[in-house]
């Protein structure tokens, strides 16, 4: 669902939608602020494991959490995908879909 948005070619570092979209995850399952993600992606191991960064990757900013959220909602994909994740979770026990 994610295959069509592609990374910019010019300006600052292009971030792999599917990584955005993971820390978007984790924004929703712990109720995370924008810069709240960001710098929890600086600091937390688990969270860069998560969102496959290593430790000598910068984390995207704030604002690229936000635009890539709206580019989300703008297509109609972010309730969608967050509702089927959230889904497949509940399905195998992981835990109760919320957001």
């Amino acid at each position: 669902m994610l295959s069509h948005i592609h990374s910019k070619r010019q300006g600052e570092k292009a971030w792999q939608p599917i990584m955005v979209f993971k820390a978007l995850l984790l924004q929703s399952w712990y109720g995370l602020s924008d810069p709240t993600l960001e710098k929890q992606q600086a600091r937390d191991l688990l969270f860069r494991r998560f969102v496959d960064l290593n430790l000598s990757e910068s984390v995207p900013d704030y604002s690229t959490f936000w635009r890539f959220r709206n580019l989300l909602e703008k297509e109609g994909l972010f309730e969608v995908l967050l509702d089927e994740i959230n889904a497949q979770l509940a399905n195998q026990g992981a835990f109760n879909s919320y957001r």
